[in-house]
């Protein structure tokens, strides 16, 4: 009687520690896929360009919008939807990096001024 808890005791822990193992891995699974979710660098439809394009762009008031993100690596990515007509469910992209010490007070009114003078909206998205 007794080796037959003992058997039981034994399996219980088994399936337990099964258990916990498969939930580990499904965390480590979803915190594999948010990683690649928001580390990814630029959108599959983002076109990478120069600084100075960009900002040729950005002064042509070529964009709707503009985003910044600080990516974490030590410096900014610049993320500008290009303004097409009629707008489509995934409008071009166009991203460029800039250094997180140039992105200062200056450099920032600097980009604000530009993006409200062609009419686009400025937002900044945490890392």
């Amino acid at each position: 009687m007794e080796n037959a808890q003992n058997g039981e005791r034994k399996m219980r822990l088994v399936i337990m520690l099964i258990g916990l193992l498969l939930v580990g891995l499904l965390i480590i699974g979803a915190a594999g896929i948010l990683f690649l979710v928001y580390r990814g660098g630029p959108a599959k439809n983002a076109k990478v360009v120069a600084y100075a394009e960009f900002m040729e762009q950005l002064k042509r008031g070529d964009f709707r919008e503009i985003s910044v993100r600080d990516d974490g690596g030590g410096r900014c990515e610049l993320s500008g939807v290009e303004k097409v007509t009629p707008p489509s469910k995934s409008p071009p992209r166009v991203v460029t990096y800039v250094p997180n010490v140039v992105a200062d007070g200056p450099w920032w009114a600097a980009l604000n001024k530009l993006a409200n003078e062609g009419g686009a909206r400025l937002e900044y998205v945490p890392r």
